[in-house]
């Protein structure tokens, strides 16, 4: 994702569906992390992976969905964050 130019500007719609379905493409039990995102993109996409209602608006009927993290640091930086080895 670009970094925001504007502190004003947001996500666009087709972009929030796009990151919601790279969500529901993973399994309930990982986690999928967003890396080098500018701060304003990292609370609009946490606000929106922590509401997560149905087409009719509820949540009520929800499958669970993968866990998802919006971040601001770059995804080399996470991993060593992590103690991931970064040759794997």
């Amino acid at each position: 994702m670009e970094e925001d130019d504007e502190p004003s500007k947001t996500i666009p719609k087709w972009v929030e569906l796009e990151y919601k379905h790279m969500q529901d493409l993973a399994r309930p039990k990982f986690e999928v992390h967003f890396t080098h995102l500018s701060q304003k993109s990292c609370s609009t996409l946490q606000n929106l992976f922590s509401s997560r209602p149905d087409s009719d608006g509820s949540s009520k009927n929800a499958e669970p969905k993968a866990q998802a993290f919006a971040r601001s640091e770059s995804v080399l930086e996470l991993m060593k964050a992590r103690n991931v080895p970064l040759d794997e």
